[in-house]
């Protein structure tokens, strides 16, 4: 009954007094999740660096404060009238029951909500840099992190899985690649990760590191380059491609545990691979990934042309 309400009954009861409410609780959302957090704002710079003006991905999806307060009744109600309709929506139940009960309740309660207008989905562009960026991010924080991105894939990328797996080769556990080298050799940093984070035509090879209280970025950023150097050159190594996917396999089938990692991963599936089942797909194409594949990826996405990031005291 909630679902359906909002889904089809939500503009008739929808002023600006209780949108006004809304508008409160989303720019208290963006200062909780954003303006008022350490680091916060670290994803929104370098995403709008990533991507130029115009390209979709080059604004958060929260918007800005001046966003939120511009926003109008009209603006609000044309946004719901184009998008918000069930040819536009994925609908998924879990739980216990049959699917008879389940099919008799969606159509009592969505069976009357019309279709809204065709959809057409945006195709955007891949991230793409001609040169690198170099920024200082200067904020409310007692210690310094470094953060370098890249340009990377989007979900449906054939890439996709060897970028995953080489992220997890490369600061997964204490005897991979970033996380041996620097947390727990040097001791320079007490957290180092990097990770692939595809949206739908789009994505970024995103490198965090903590450093330890003292260490110098400039030191530390040049000695990261030549670990990730030395791993393309090398790639890696059988057992550490088998503790790469034997924890990327076990995440994929942890999320399916709960009813809501069950919902959440059916709805995906049909919404990016038009295949609710295609966690077991991604399953397979992390499992064939190979050794020569993680160091093709390597070579082929960590370039000289990247995003540096330095947010400091």
């Amino acid at each position: 009954w909630l679902e359906s309400d909002r889904l089809g009954w939500l503009l008739p009861s929808l002023d600006l007094t209780k949108m006004n409410a809304q508008r409160d609780v989303v720019k208290s959302e963006r200062r909780q999740s954003t303006d008022n957090v350490p680091y916060g704002r670290v994803g929104e710079i370098m995403d709008a660096q990533m991507y130029p003006e115009g390209h979709p991905y080059h604004w958060p999806v929260i918007g800005s404060m001046a966003d939120l307060s511009a926003a109008s009744l009209d603006d609000v109600k044309s946004f719901y009238n184009k998008w918000y309709g069930p040819n536009n929506a994925v609908l998924v139940v879990t739980g216990d029951f049959t699917p008879a009960q389940a099919k008799g309740r969606i159509r009592t309660y969505f069976g009357e909500i019309p279709s809204g207008p065709p959809i057409k989905r945006p195709v955007v562009p891949a991230a793409h840099l001609d040169a690198p960026k170099r920024f200082t991010y200067e904020d409310n924080v007692s210690a310094p992190q470094l953060y370098i991105d890249w340009p990377g894939v989007g979900i449906t990328s054939t890439d996709r899985a060897a970028l995953g797996v080489m992220g997890s080769i490369l600061s997964g556990d204490r005897t991979q690649w970033l996380a041996k080298e620097f947390v727990y050799d040097r001791k320079w940093a007490t957290s180092i990760s990097i990770r692939s984070g595809p949206n739908e035509n789009a994505g970024t090879i995103e490198l965090n590191v903590v450093p330890t209280p003292g260490a110098d970025l400039t030191r530390l950023e040049s000695a990261i380059d030549s670990t990730v150097a030395a791993f393309k050159a090398q790639g890696p190594t059988a057992d550490q491609m088998k503790k790469a996917t034997a924890g990327l396999h076990y995440a994929q089938y942890g999320q399916l545990e709960s009813m809501i990692g069950k919902a959440q991963t059916l709805a995906s599936g049909w919404i990016y691979h038009a295949d609710p089942g295609w966690y077991a797909k991604n399953v397979a194409q992390t499992l064939a990934v190979t050794p020569a594949d993680v160091k093709r990826v390597a070579k082929a996405y960590l370039g000289a042309n990247r995003i540096v990031l330095s947010a400091v005291p």
